[in-house]
């Protein structure tokens, strides 16, 4: 019998519904996607993402064997959230990778701007529970793009987390083919079997 593989991508109330081609590729190598979008009168943030915690824990009942938490901006954040002990009792072997394409919060969300320097992200990544871990910083800004990726891969601290942290100026889209063609092997690499030994940023390949 085939391996049954789940990513449940997760989307905020505007984003587009489609599933990118960065993520819909996935489809090609057997996975199943379930879109989670979230609703306009949200609870808080943390009970996203408790929800989506105990999405993946029932899907492992359900039968899958792997189950992939992937996400875009607000979705993003709440993927990580699902992925955190800071708020979420997360005891190992439920996820098996967090997929975080731009992981942001505006001001619609839960708080003001898009602030990435401050304690609460921080927080989220450095409680990641010890799974492969993906974060794909989208910004137009050179400067600032850059300082965000080094920010995230300081704040990892654990070395059991094999973690790939991406900075790509905008274009290309997250949308385009162009994106998932540049990442898509990647982002594969990371839900994929083997874990690189040891665990080291940086771990898979980039296509021009």
């Amino acid at each position: 019998m085939a391996e049954q593989r789940l990513i449940l991508y997760t989307i905020g109330p505007d984003a587009p519904g489609e599933v990118p081609p960065v993520i819909a590729r996935f489809r090609r190598d057997g996975w199943d996607i379930r879109v989670n979008r979230i609703p306009l009168d949200f609870p808080h943030e943390h009970d996203l993402g408790k929800a989506l915690f105990t999405q993946a824990r029932a899907a492992r009942d359900e039968g899958y064997s792997r189950v992939v938490l992937a996400g875009r901006a607000f979705g993003a954040w709440v993927s990580l959230i699902a992925n955190s002990s800071w708020s979420t009792p997360v005891d190992g072997g439920d996820i098996h990778a967090v997929i975080a394409l731009d992981p942001t919060i505006s001001g619609e969300t839960s708080r003001i701007g898009r602030q990435w320097h401050d304690y609460k992200f921080m927080d989220v990544i450095k409680t990641q529970d010890p799974t492969r871990l993906a974060v794909v910083v989208l910004d137009s800004d050179h400067e600032e793009g850059q300082t965000r990726e080094f920010e995230i891969r300081r704040t990892i601290r654990r070395p059991n987390i094999p973690h790939v942290v991406i900075y790509e100026p905008s274009p290309p889209a997250l949308d385009g083919e162009a994106f998932a063609r540049r990442w898509g092997d990647c982002l594969a690499t990371v839900a994929g079997d083997e874990i690189p030994s040891p665990p080291a940023n940086g771990w898979c390949r980039l296509n021009n």
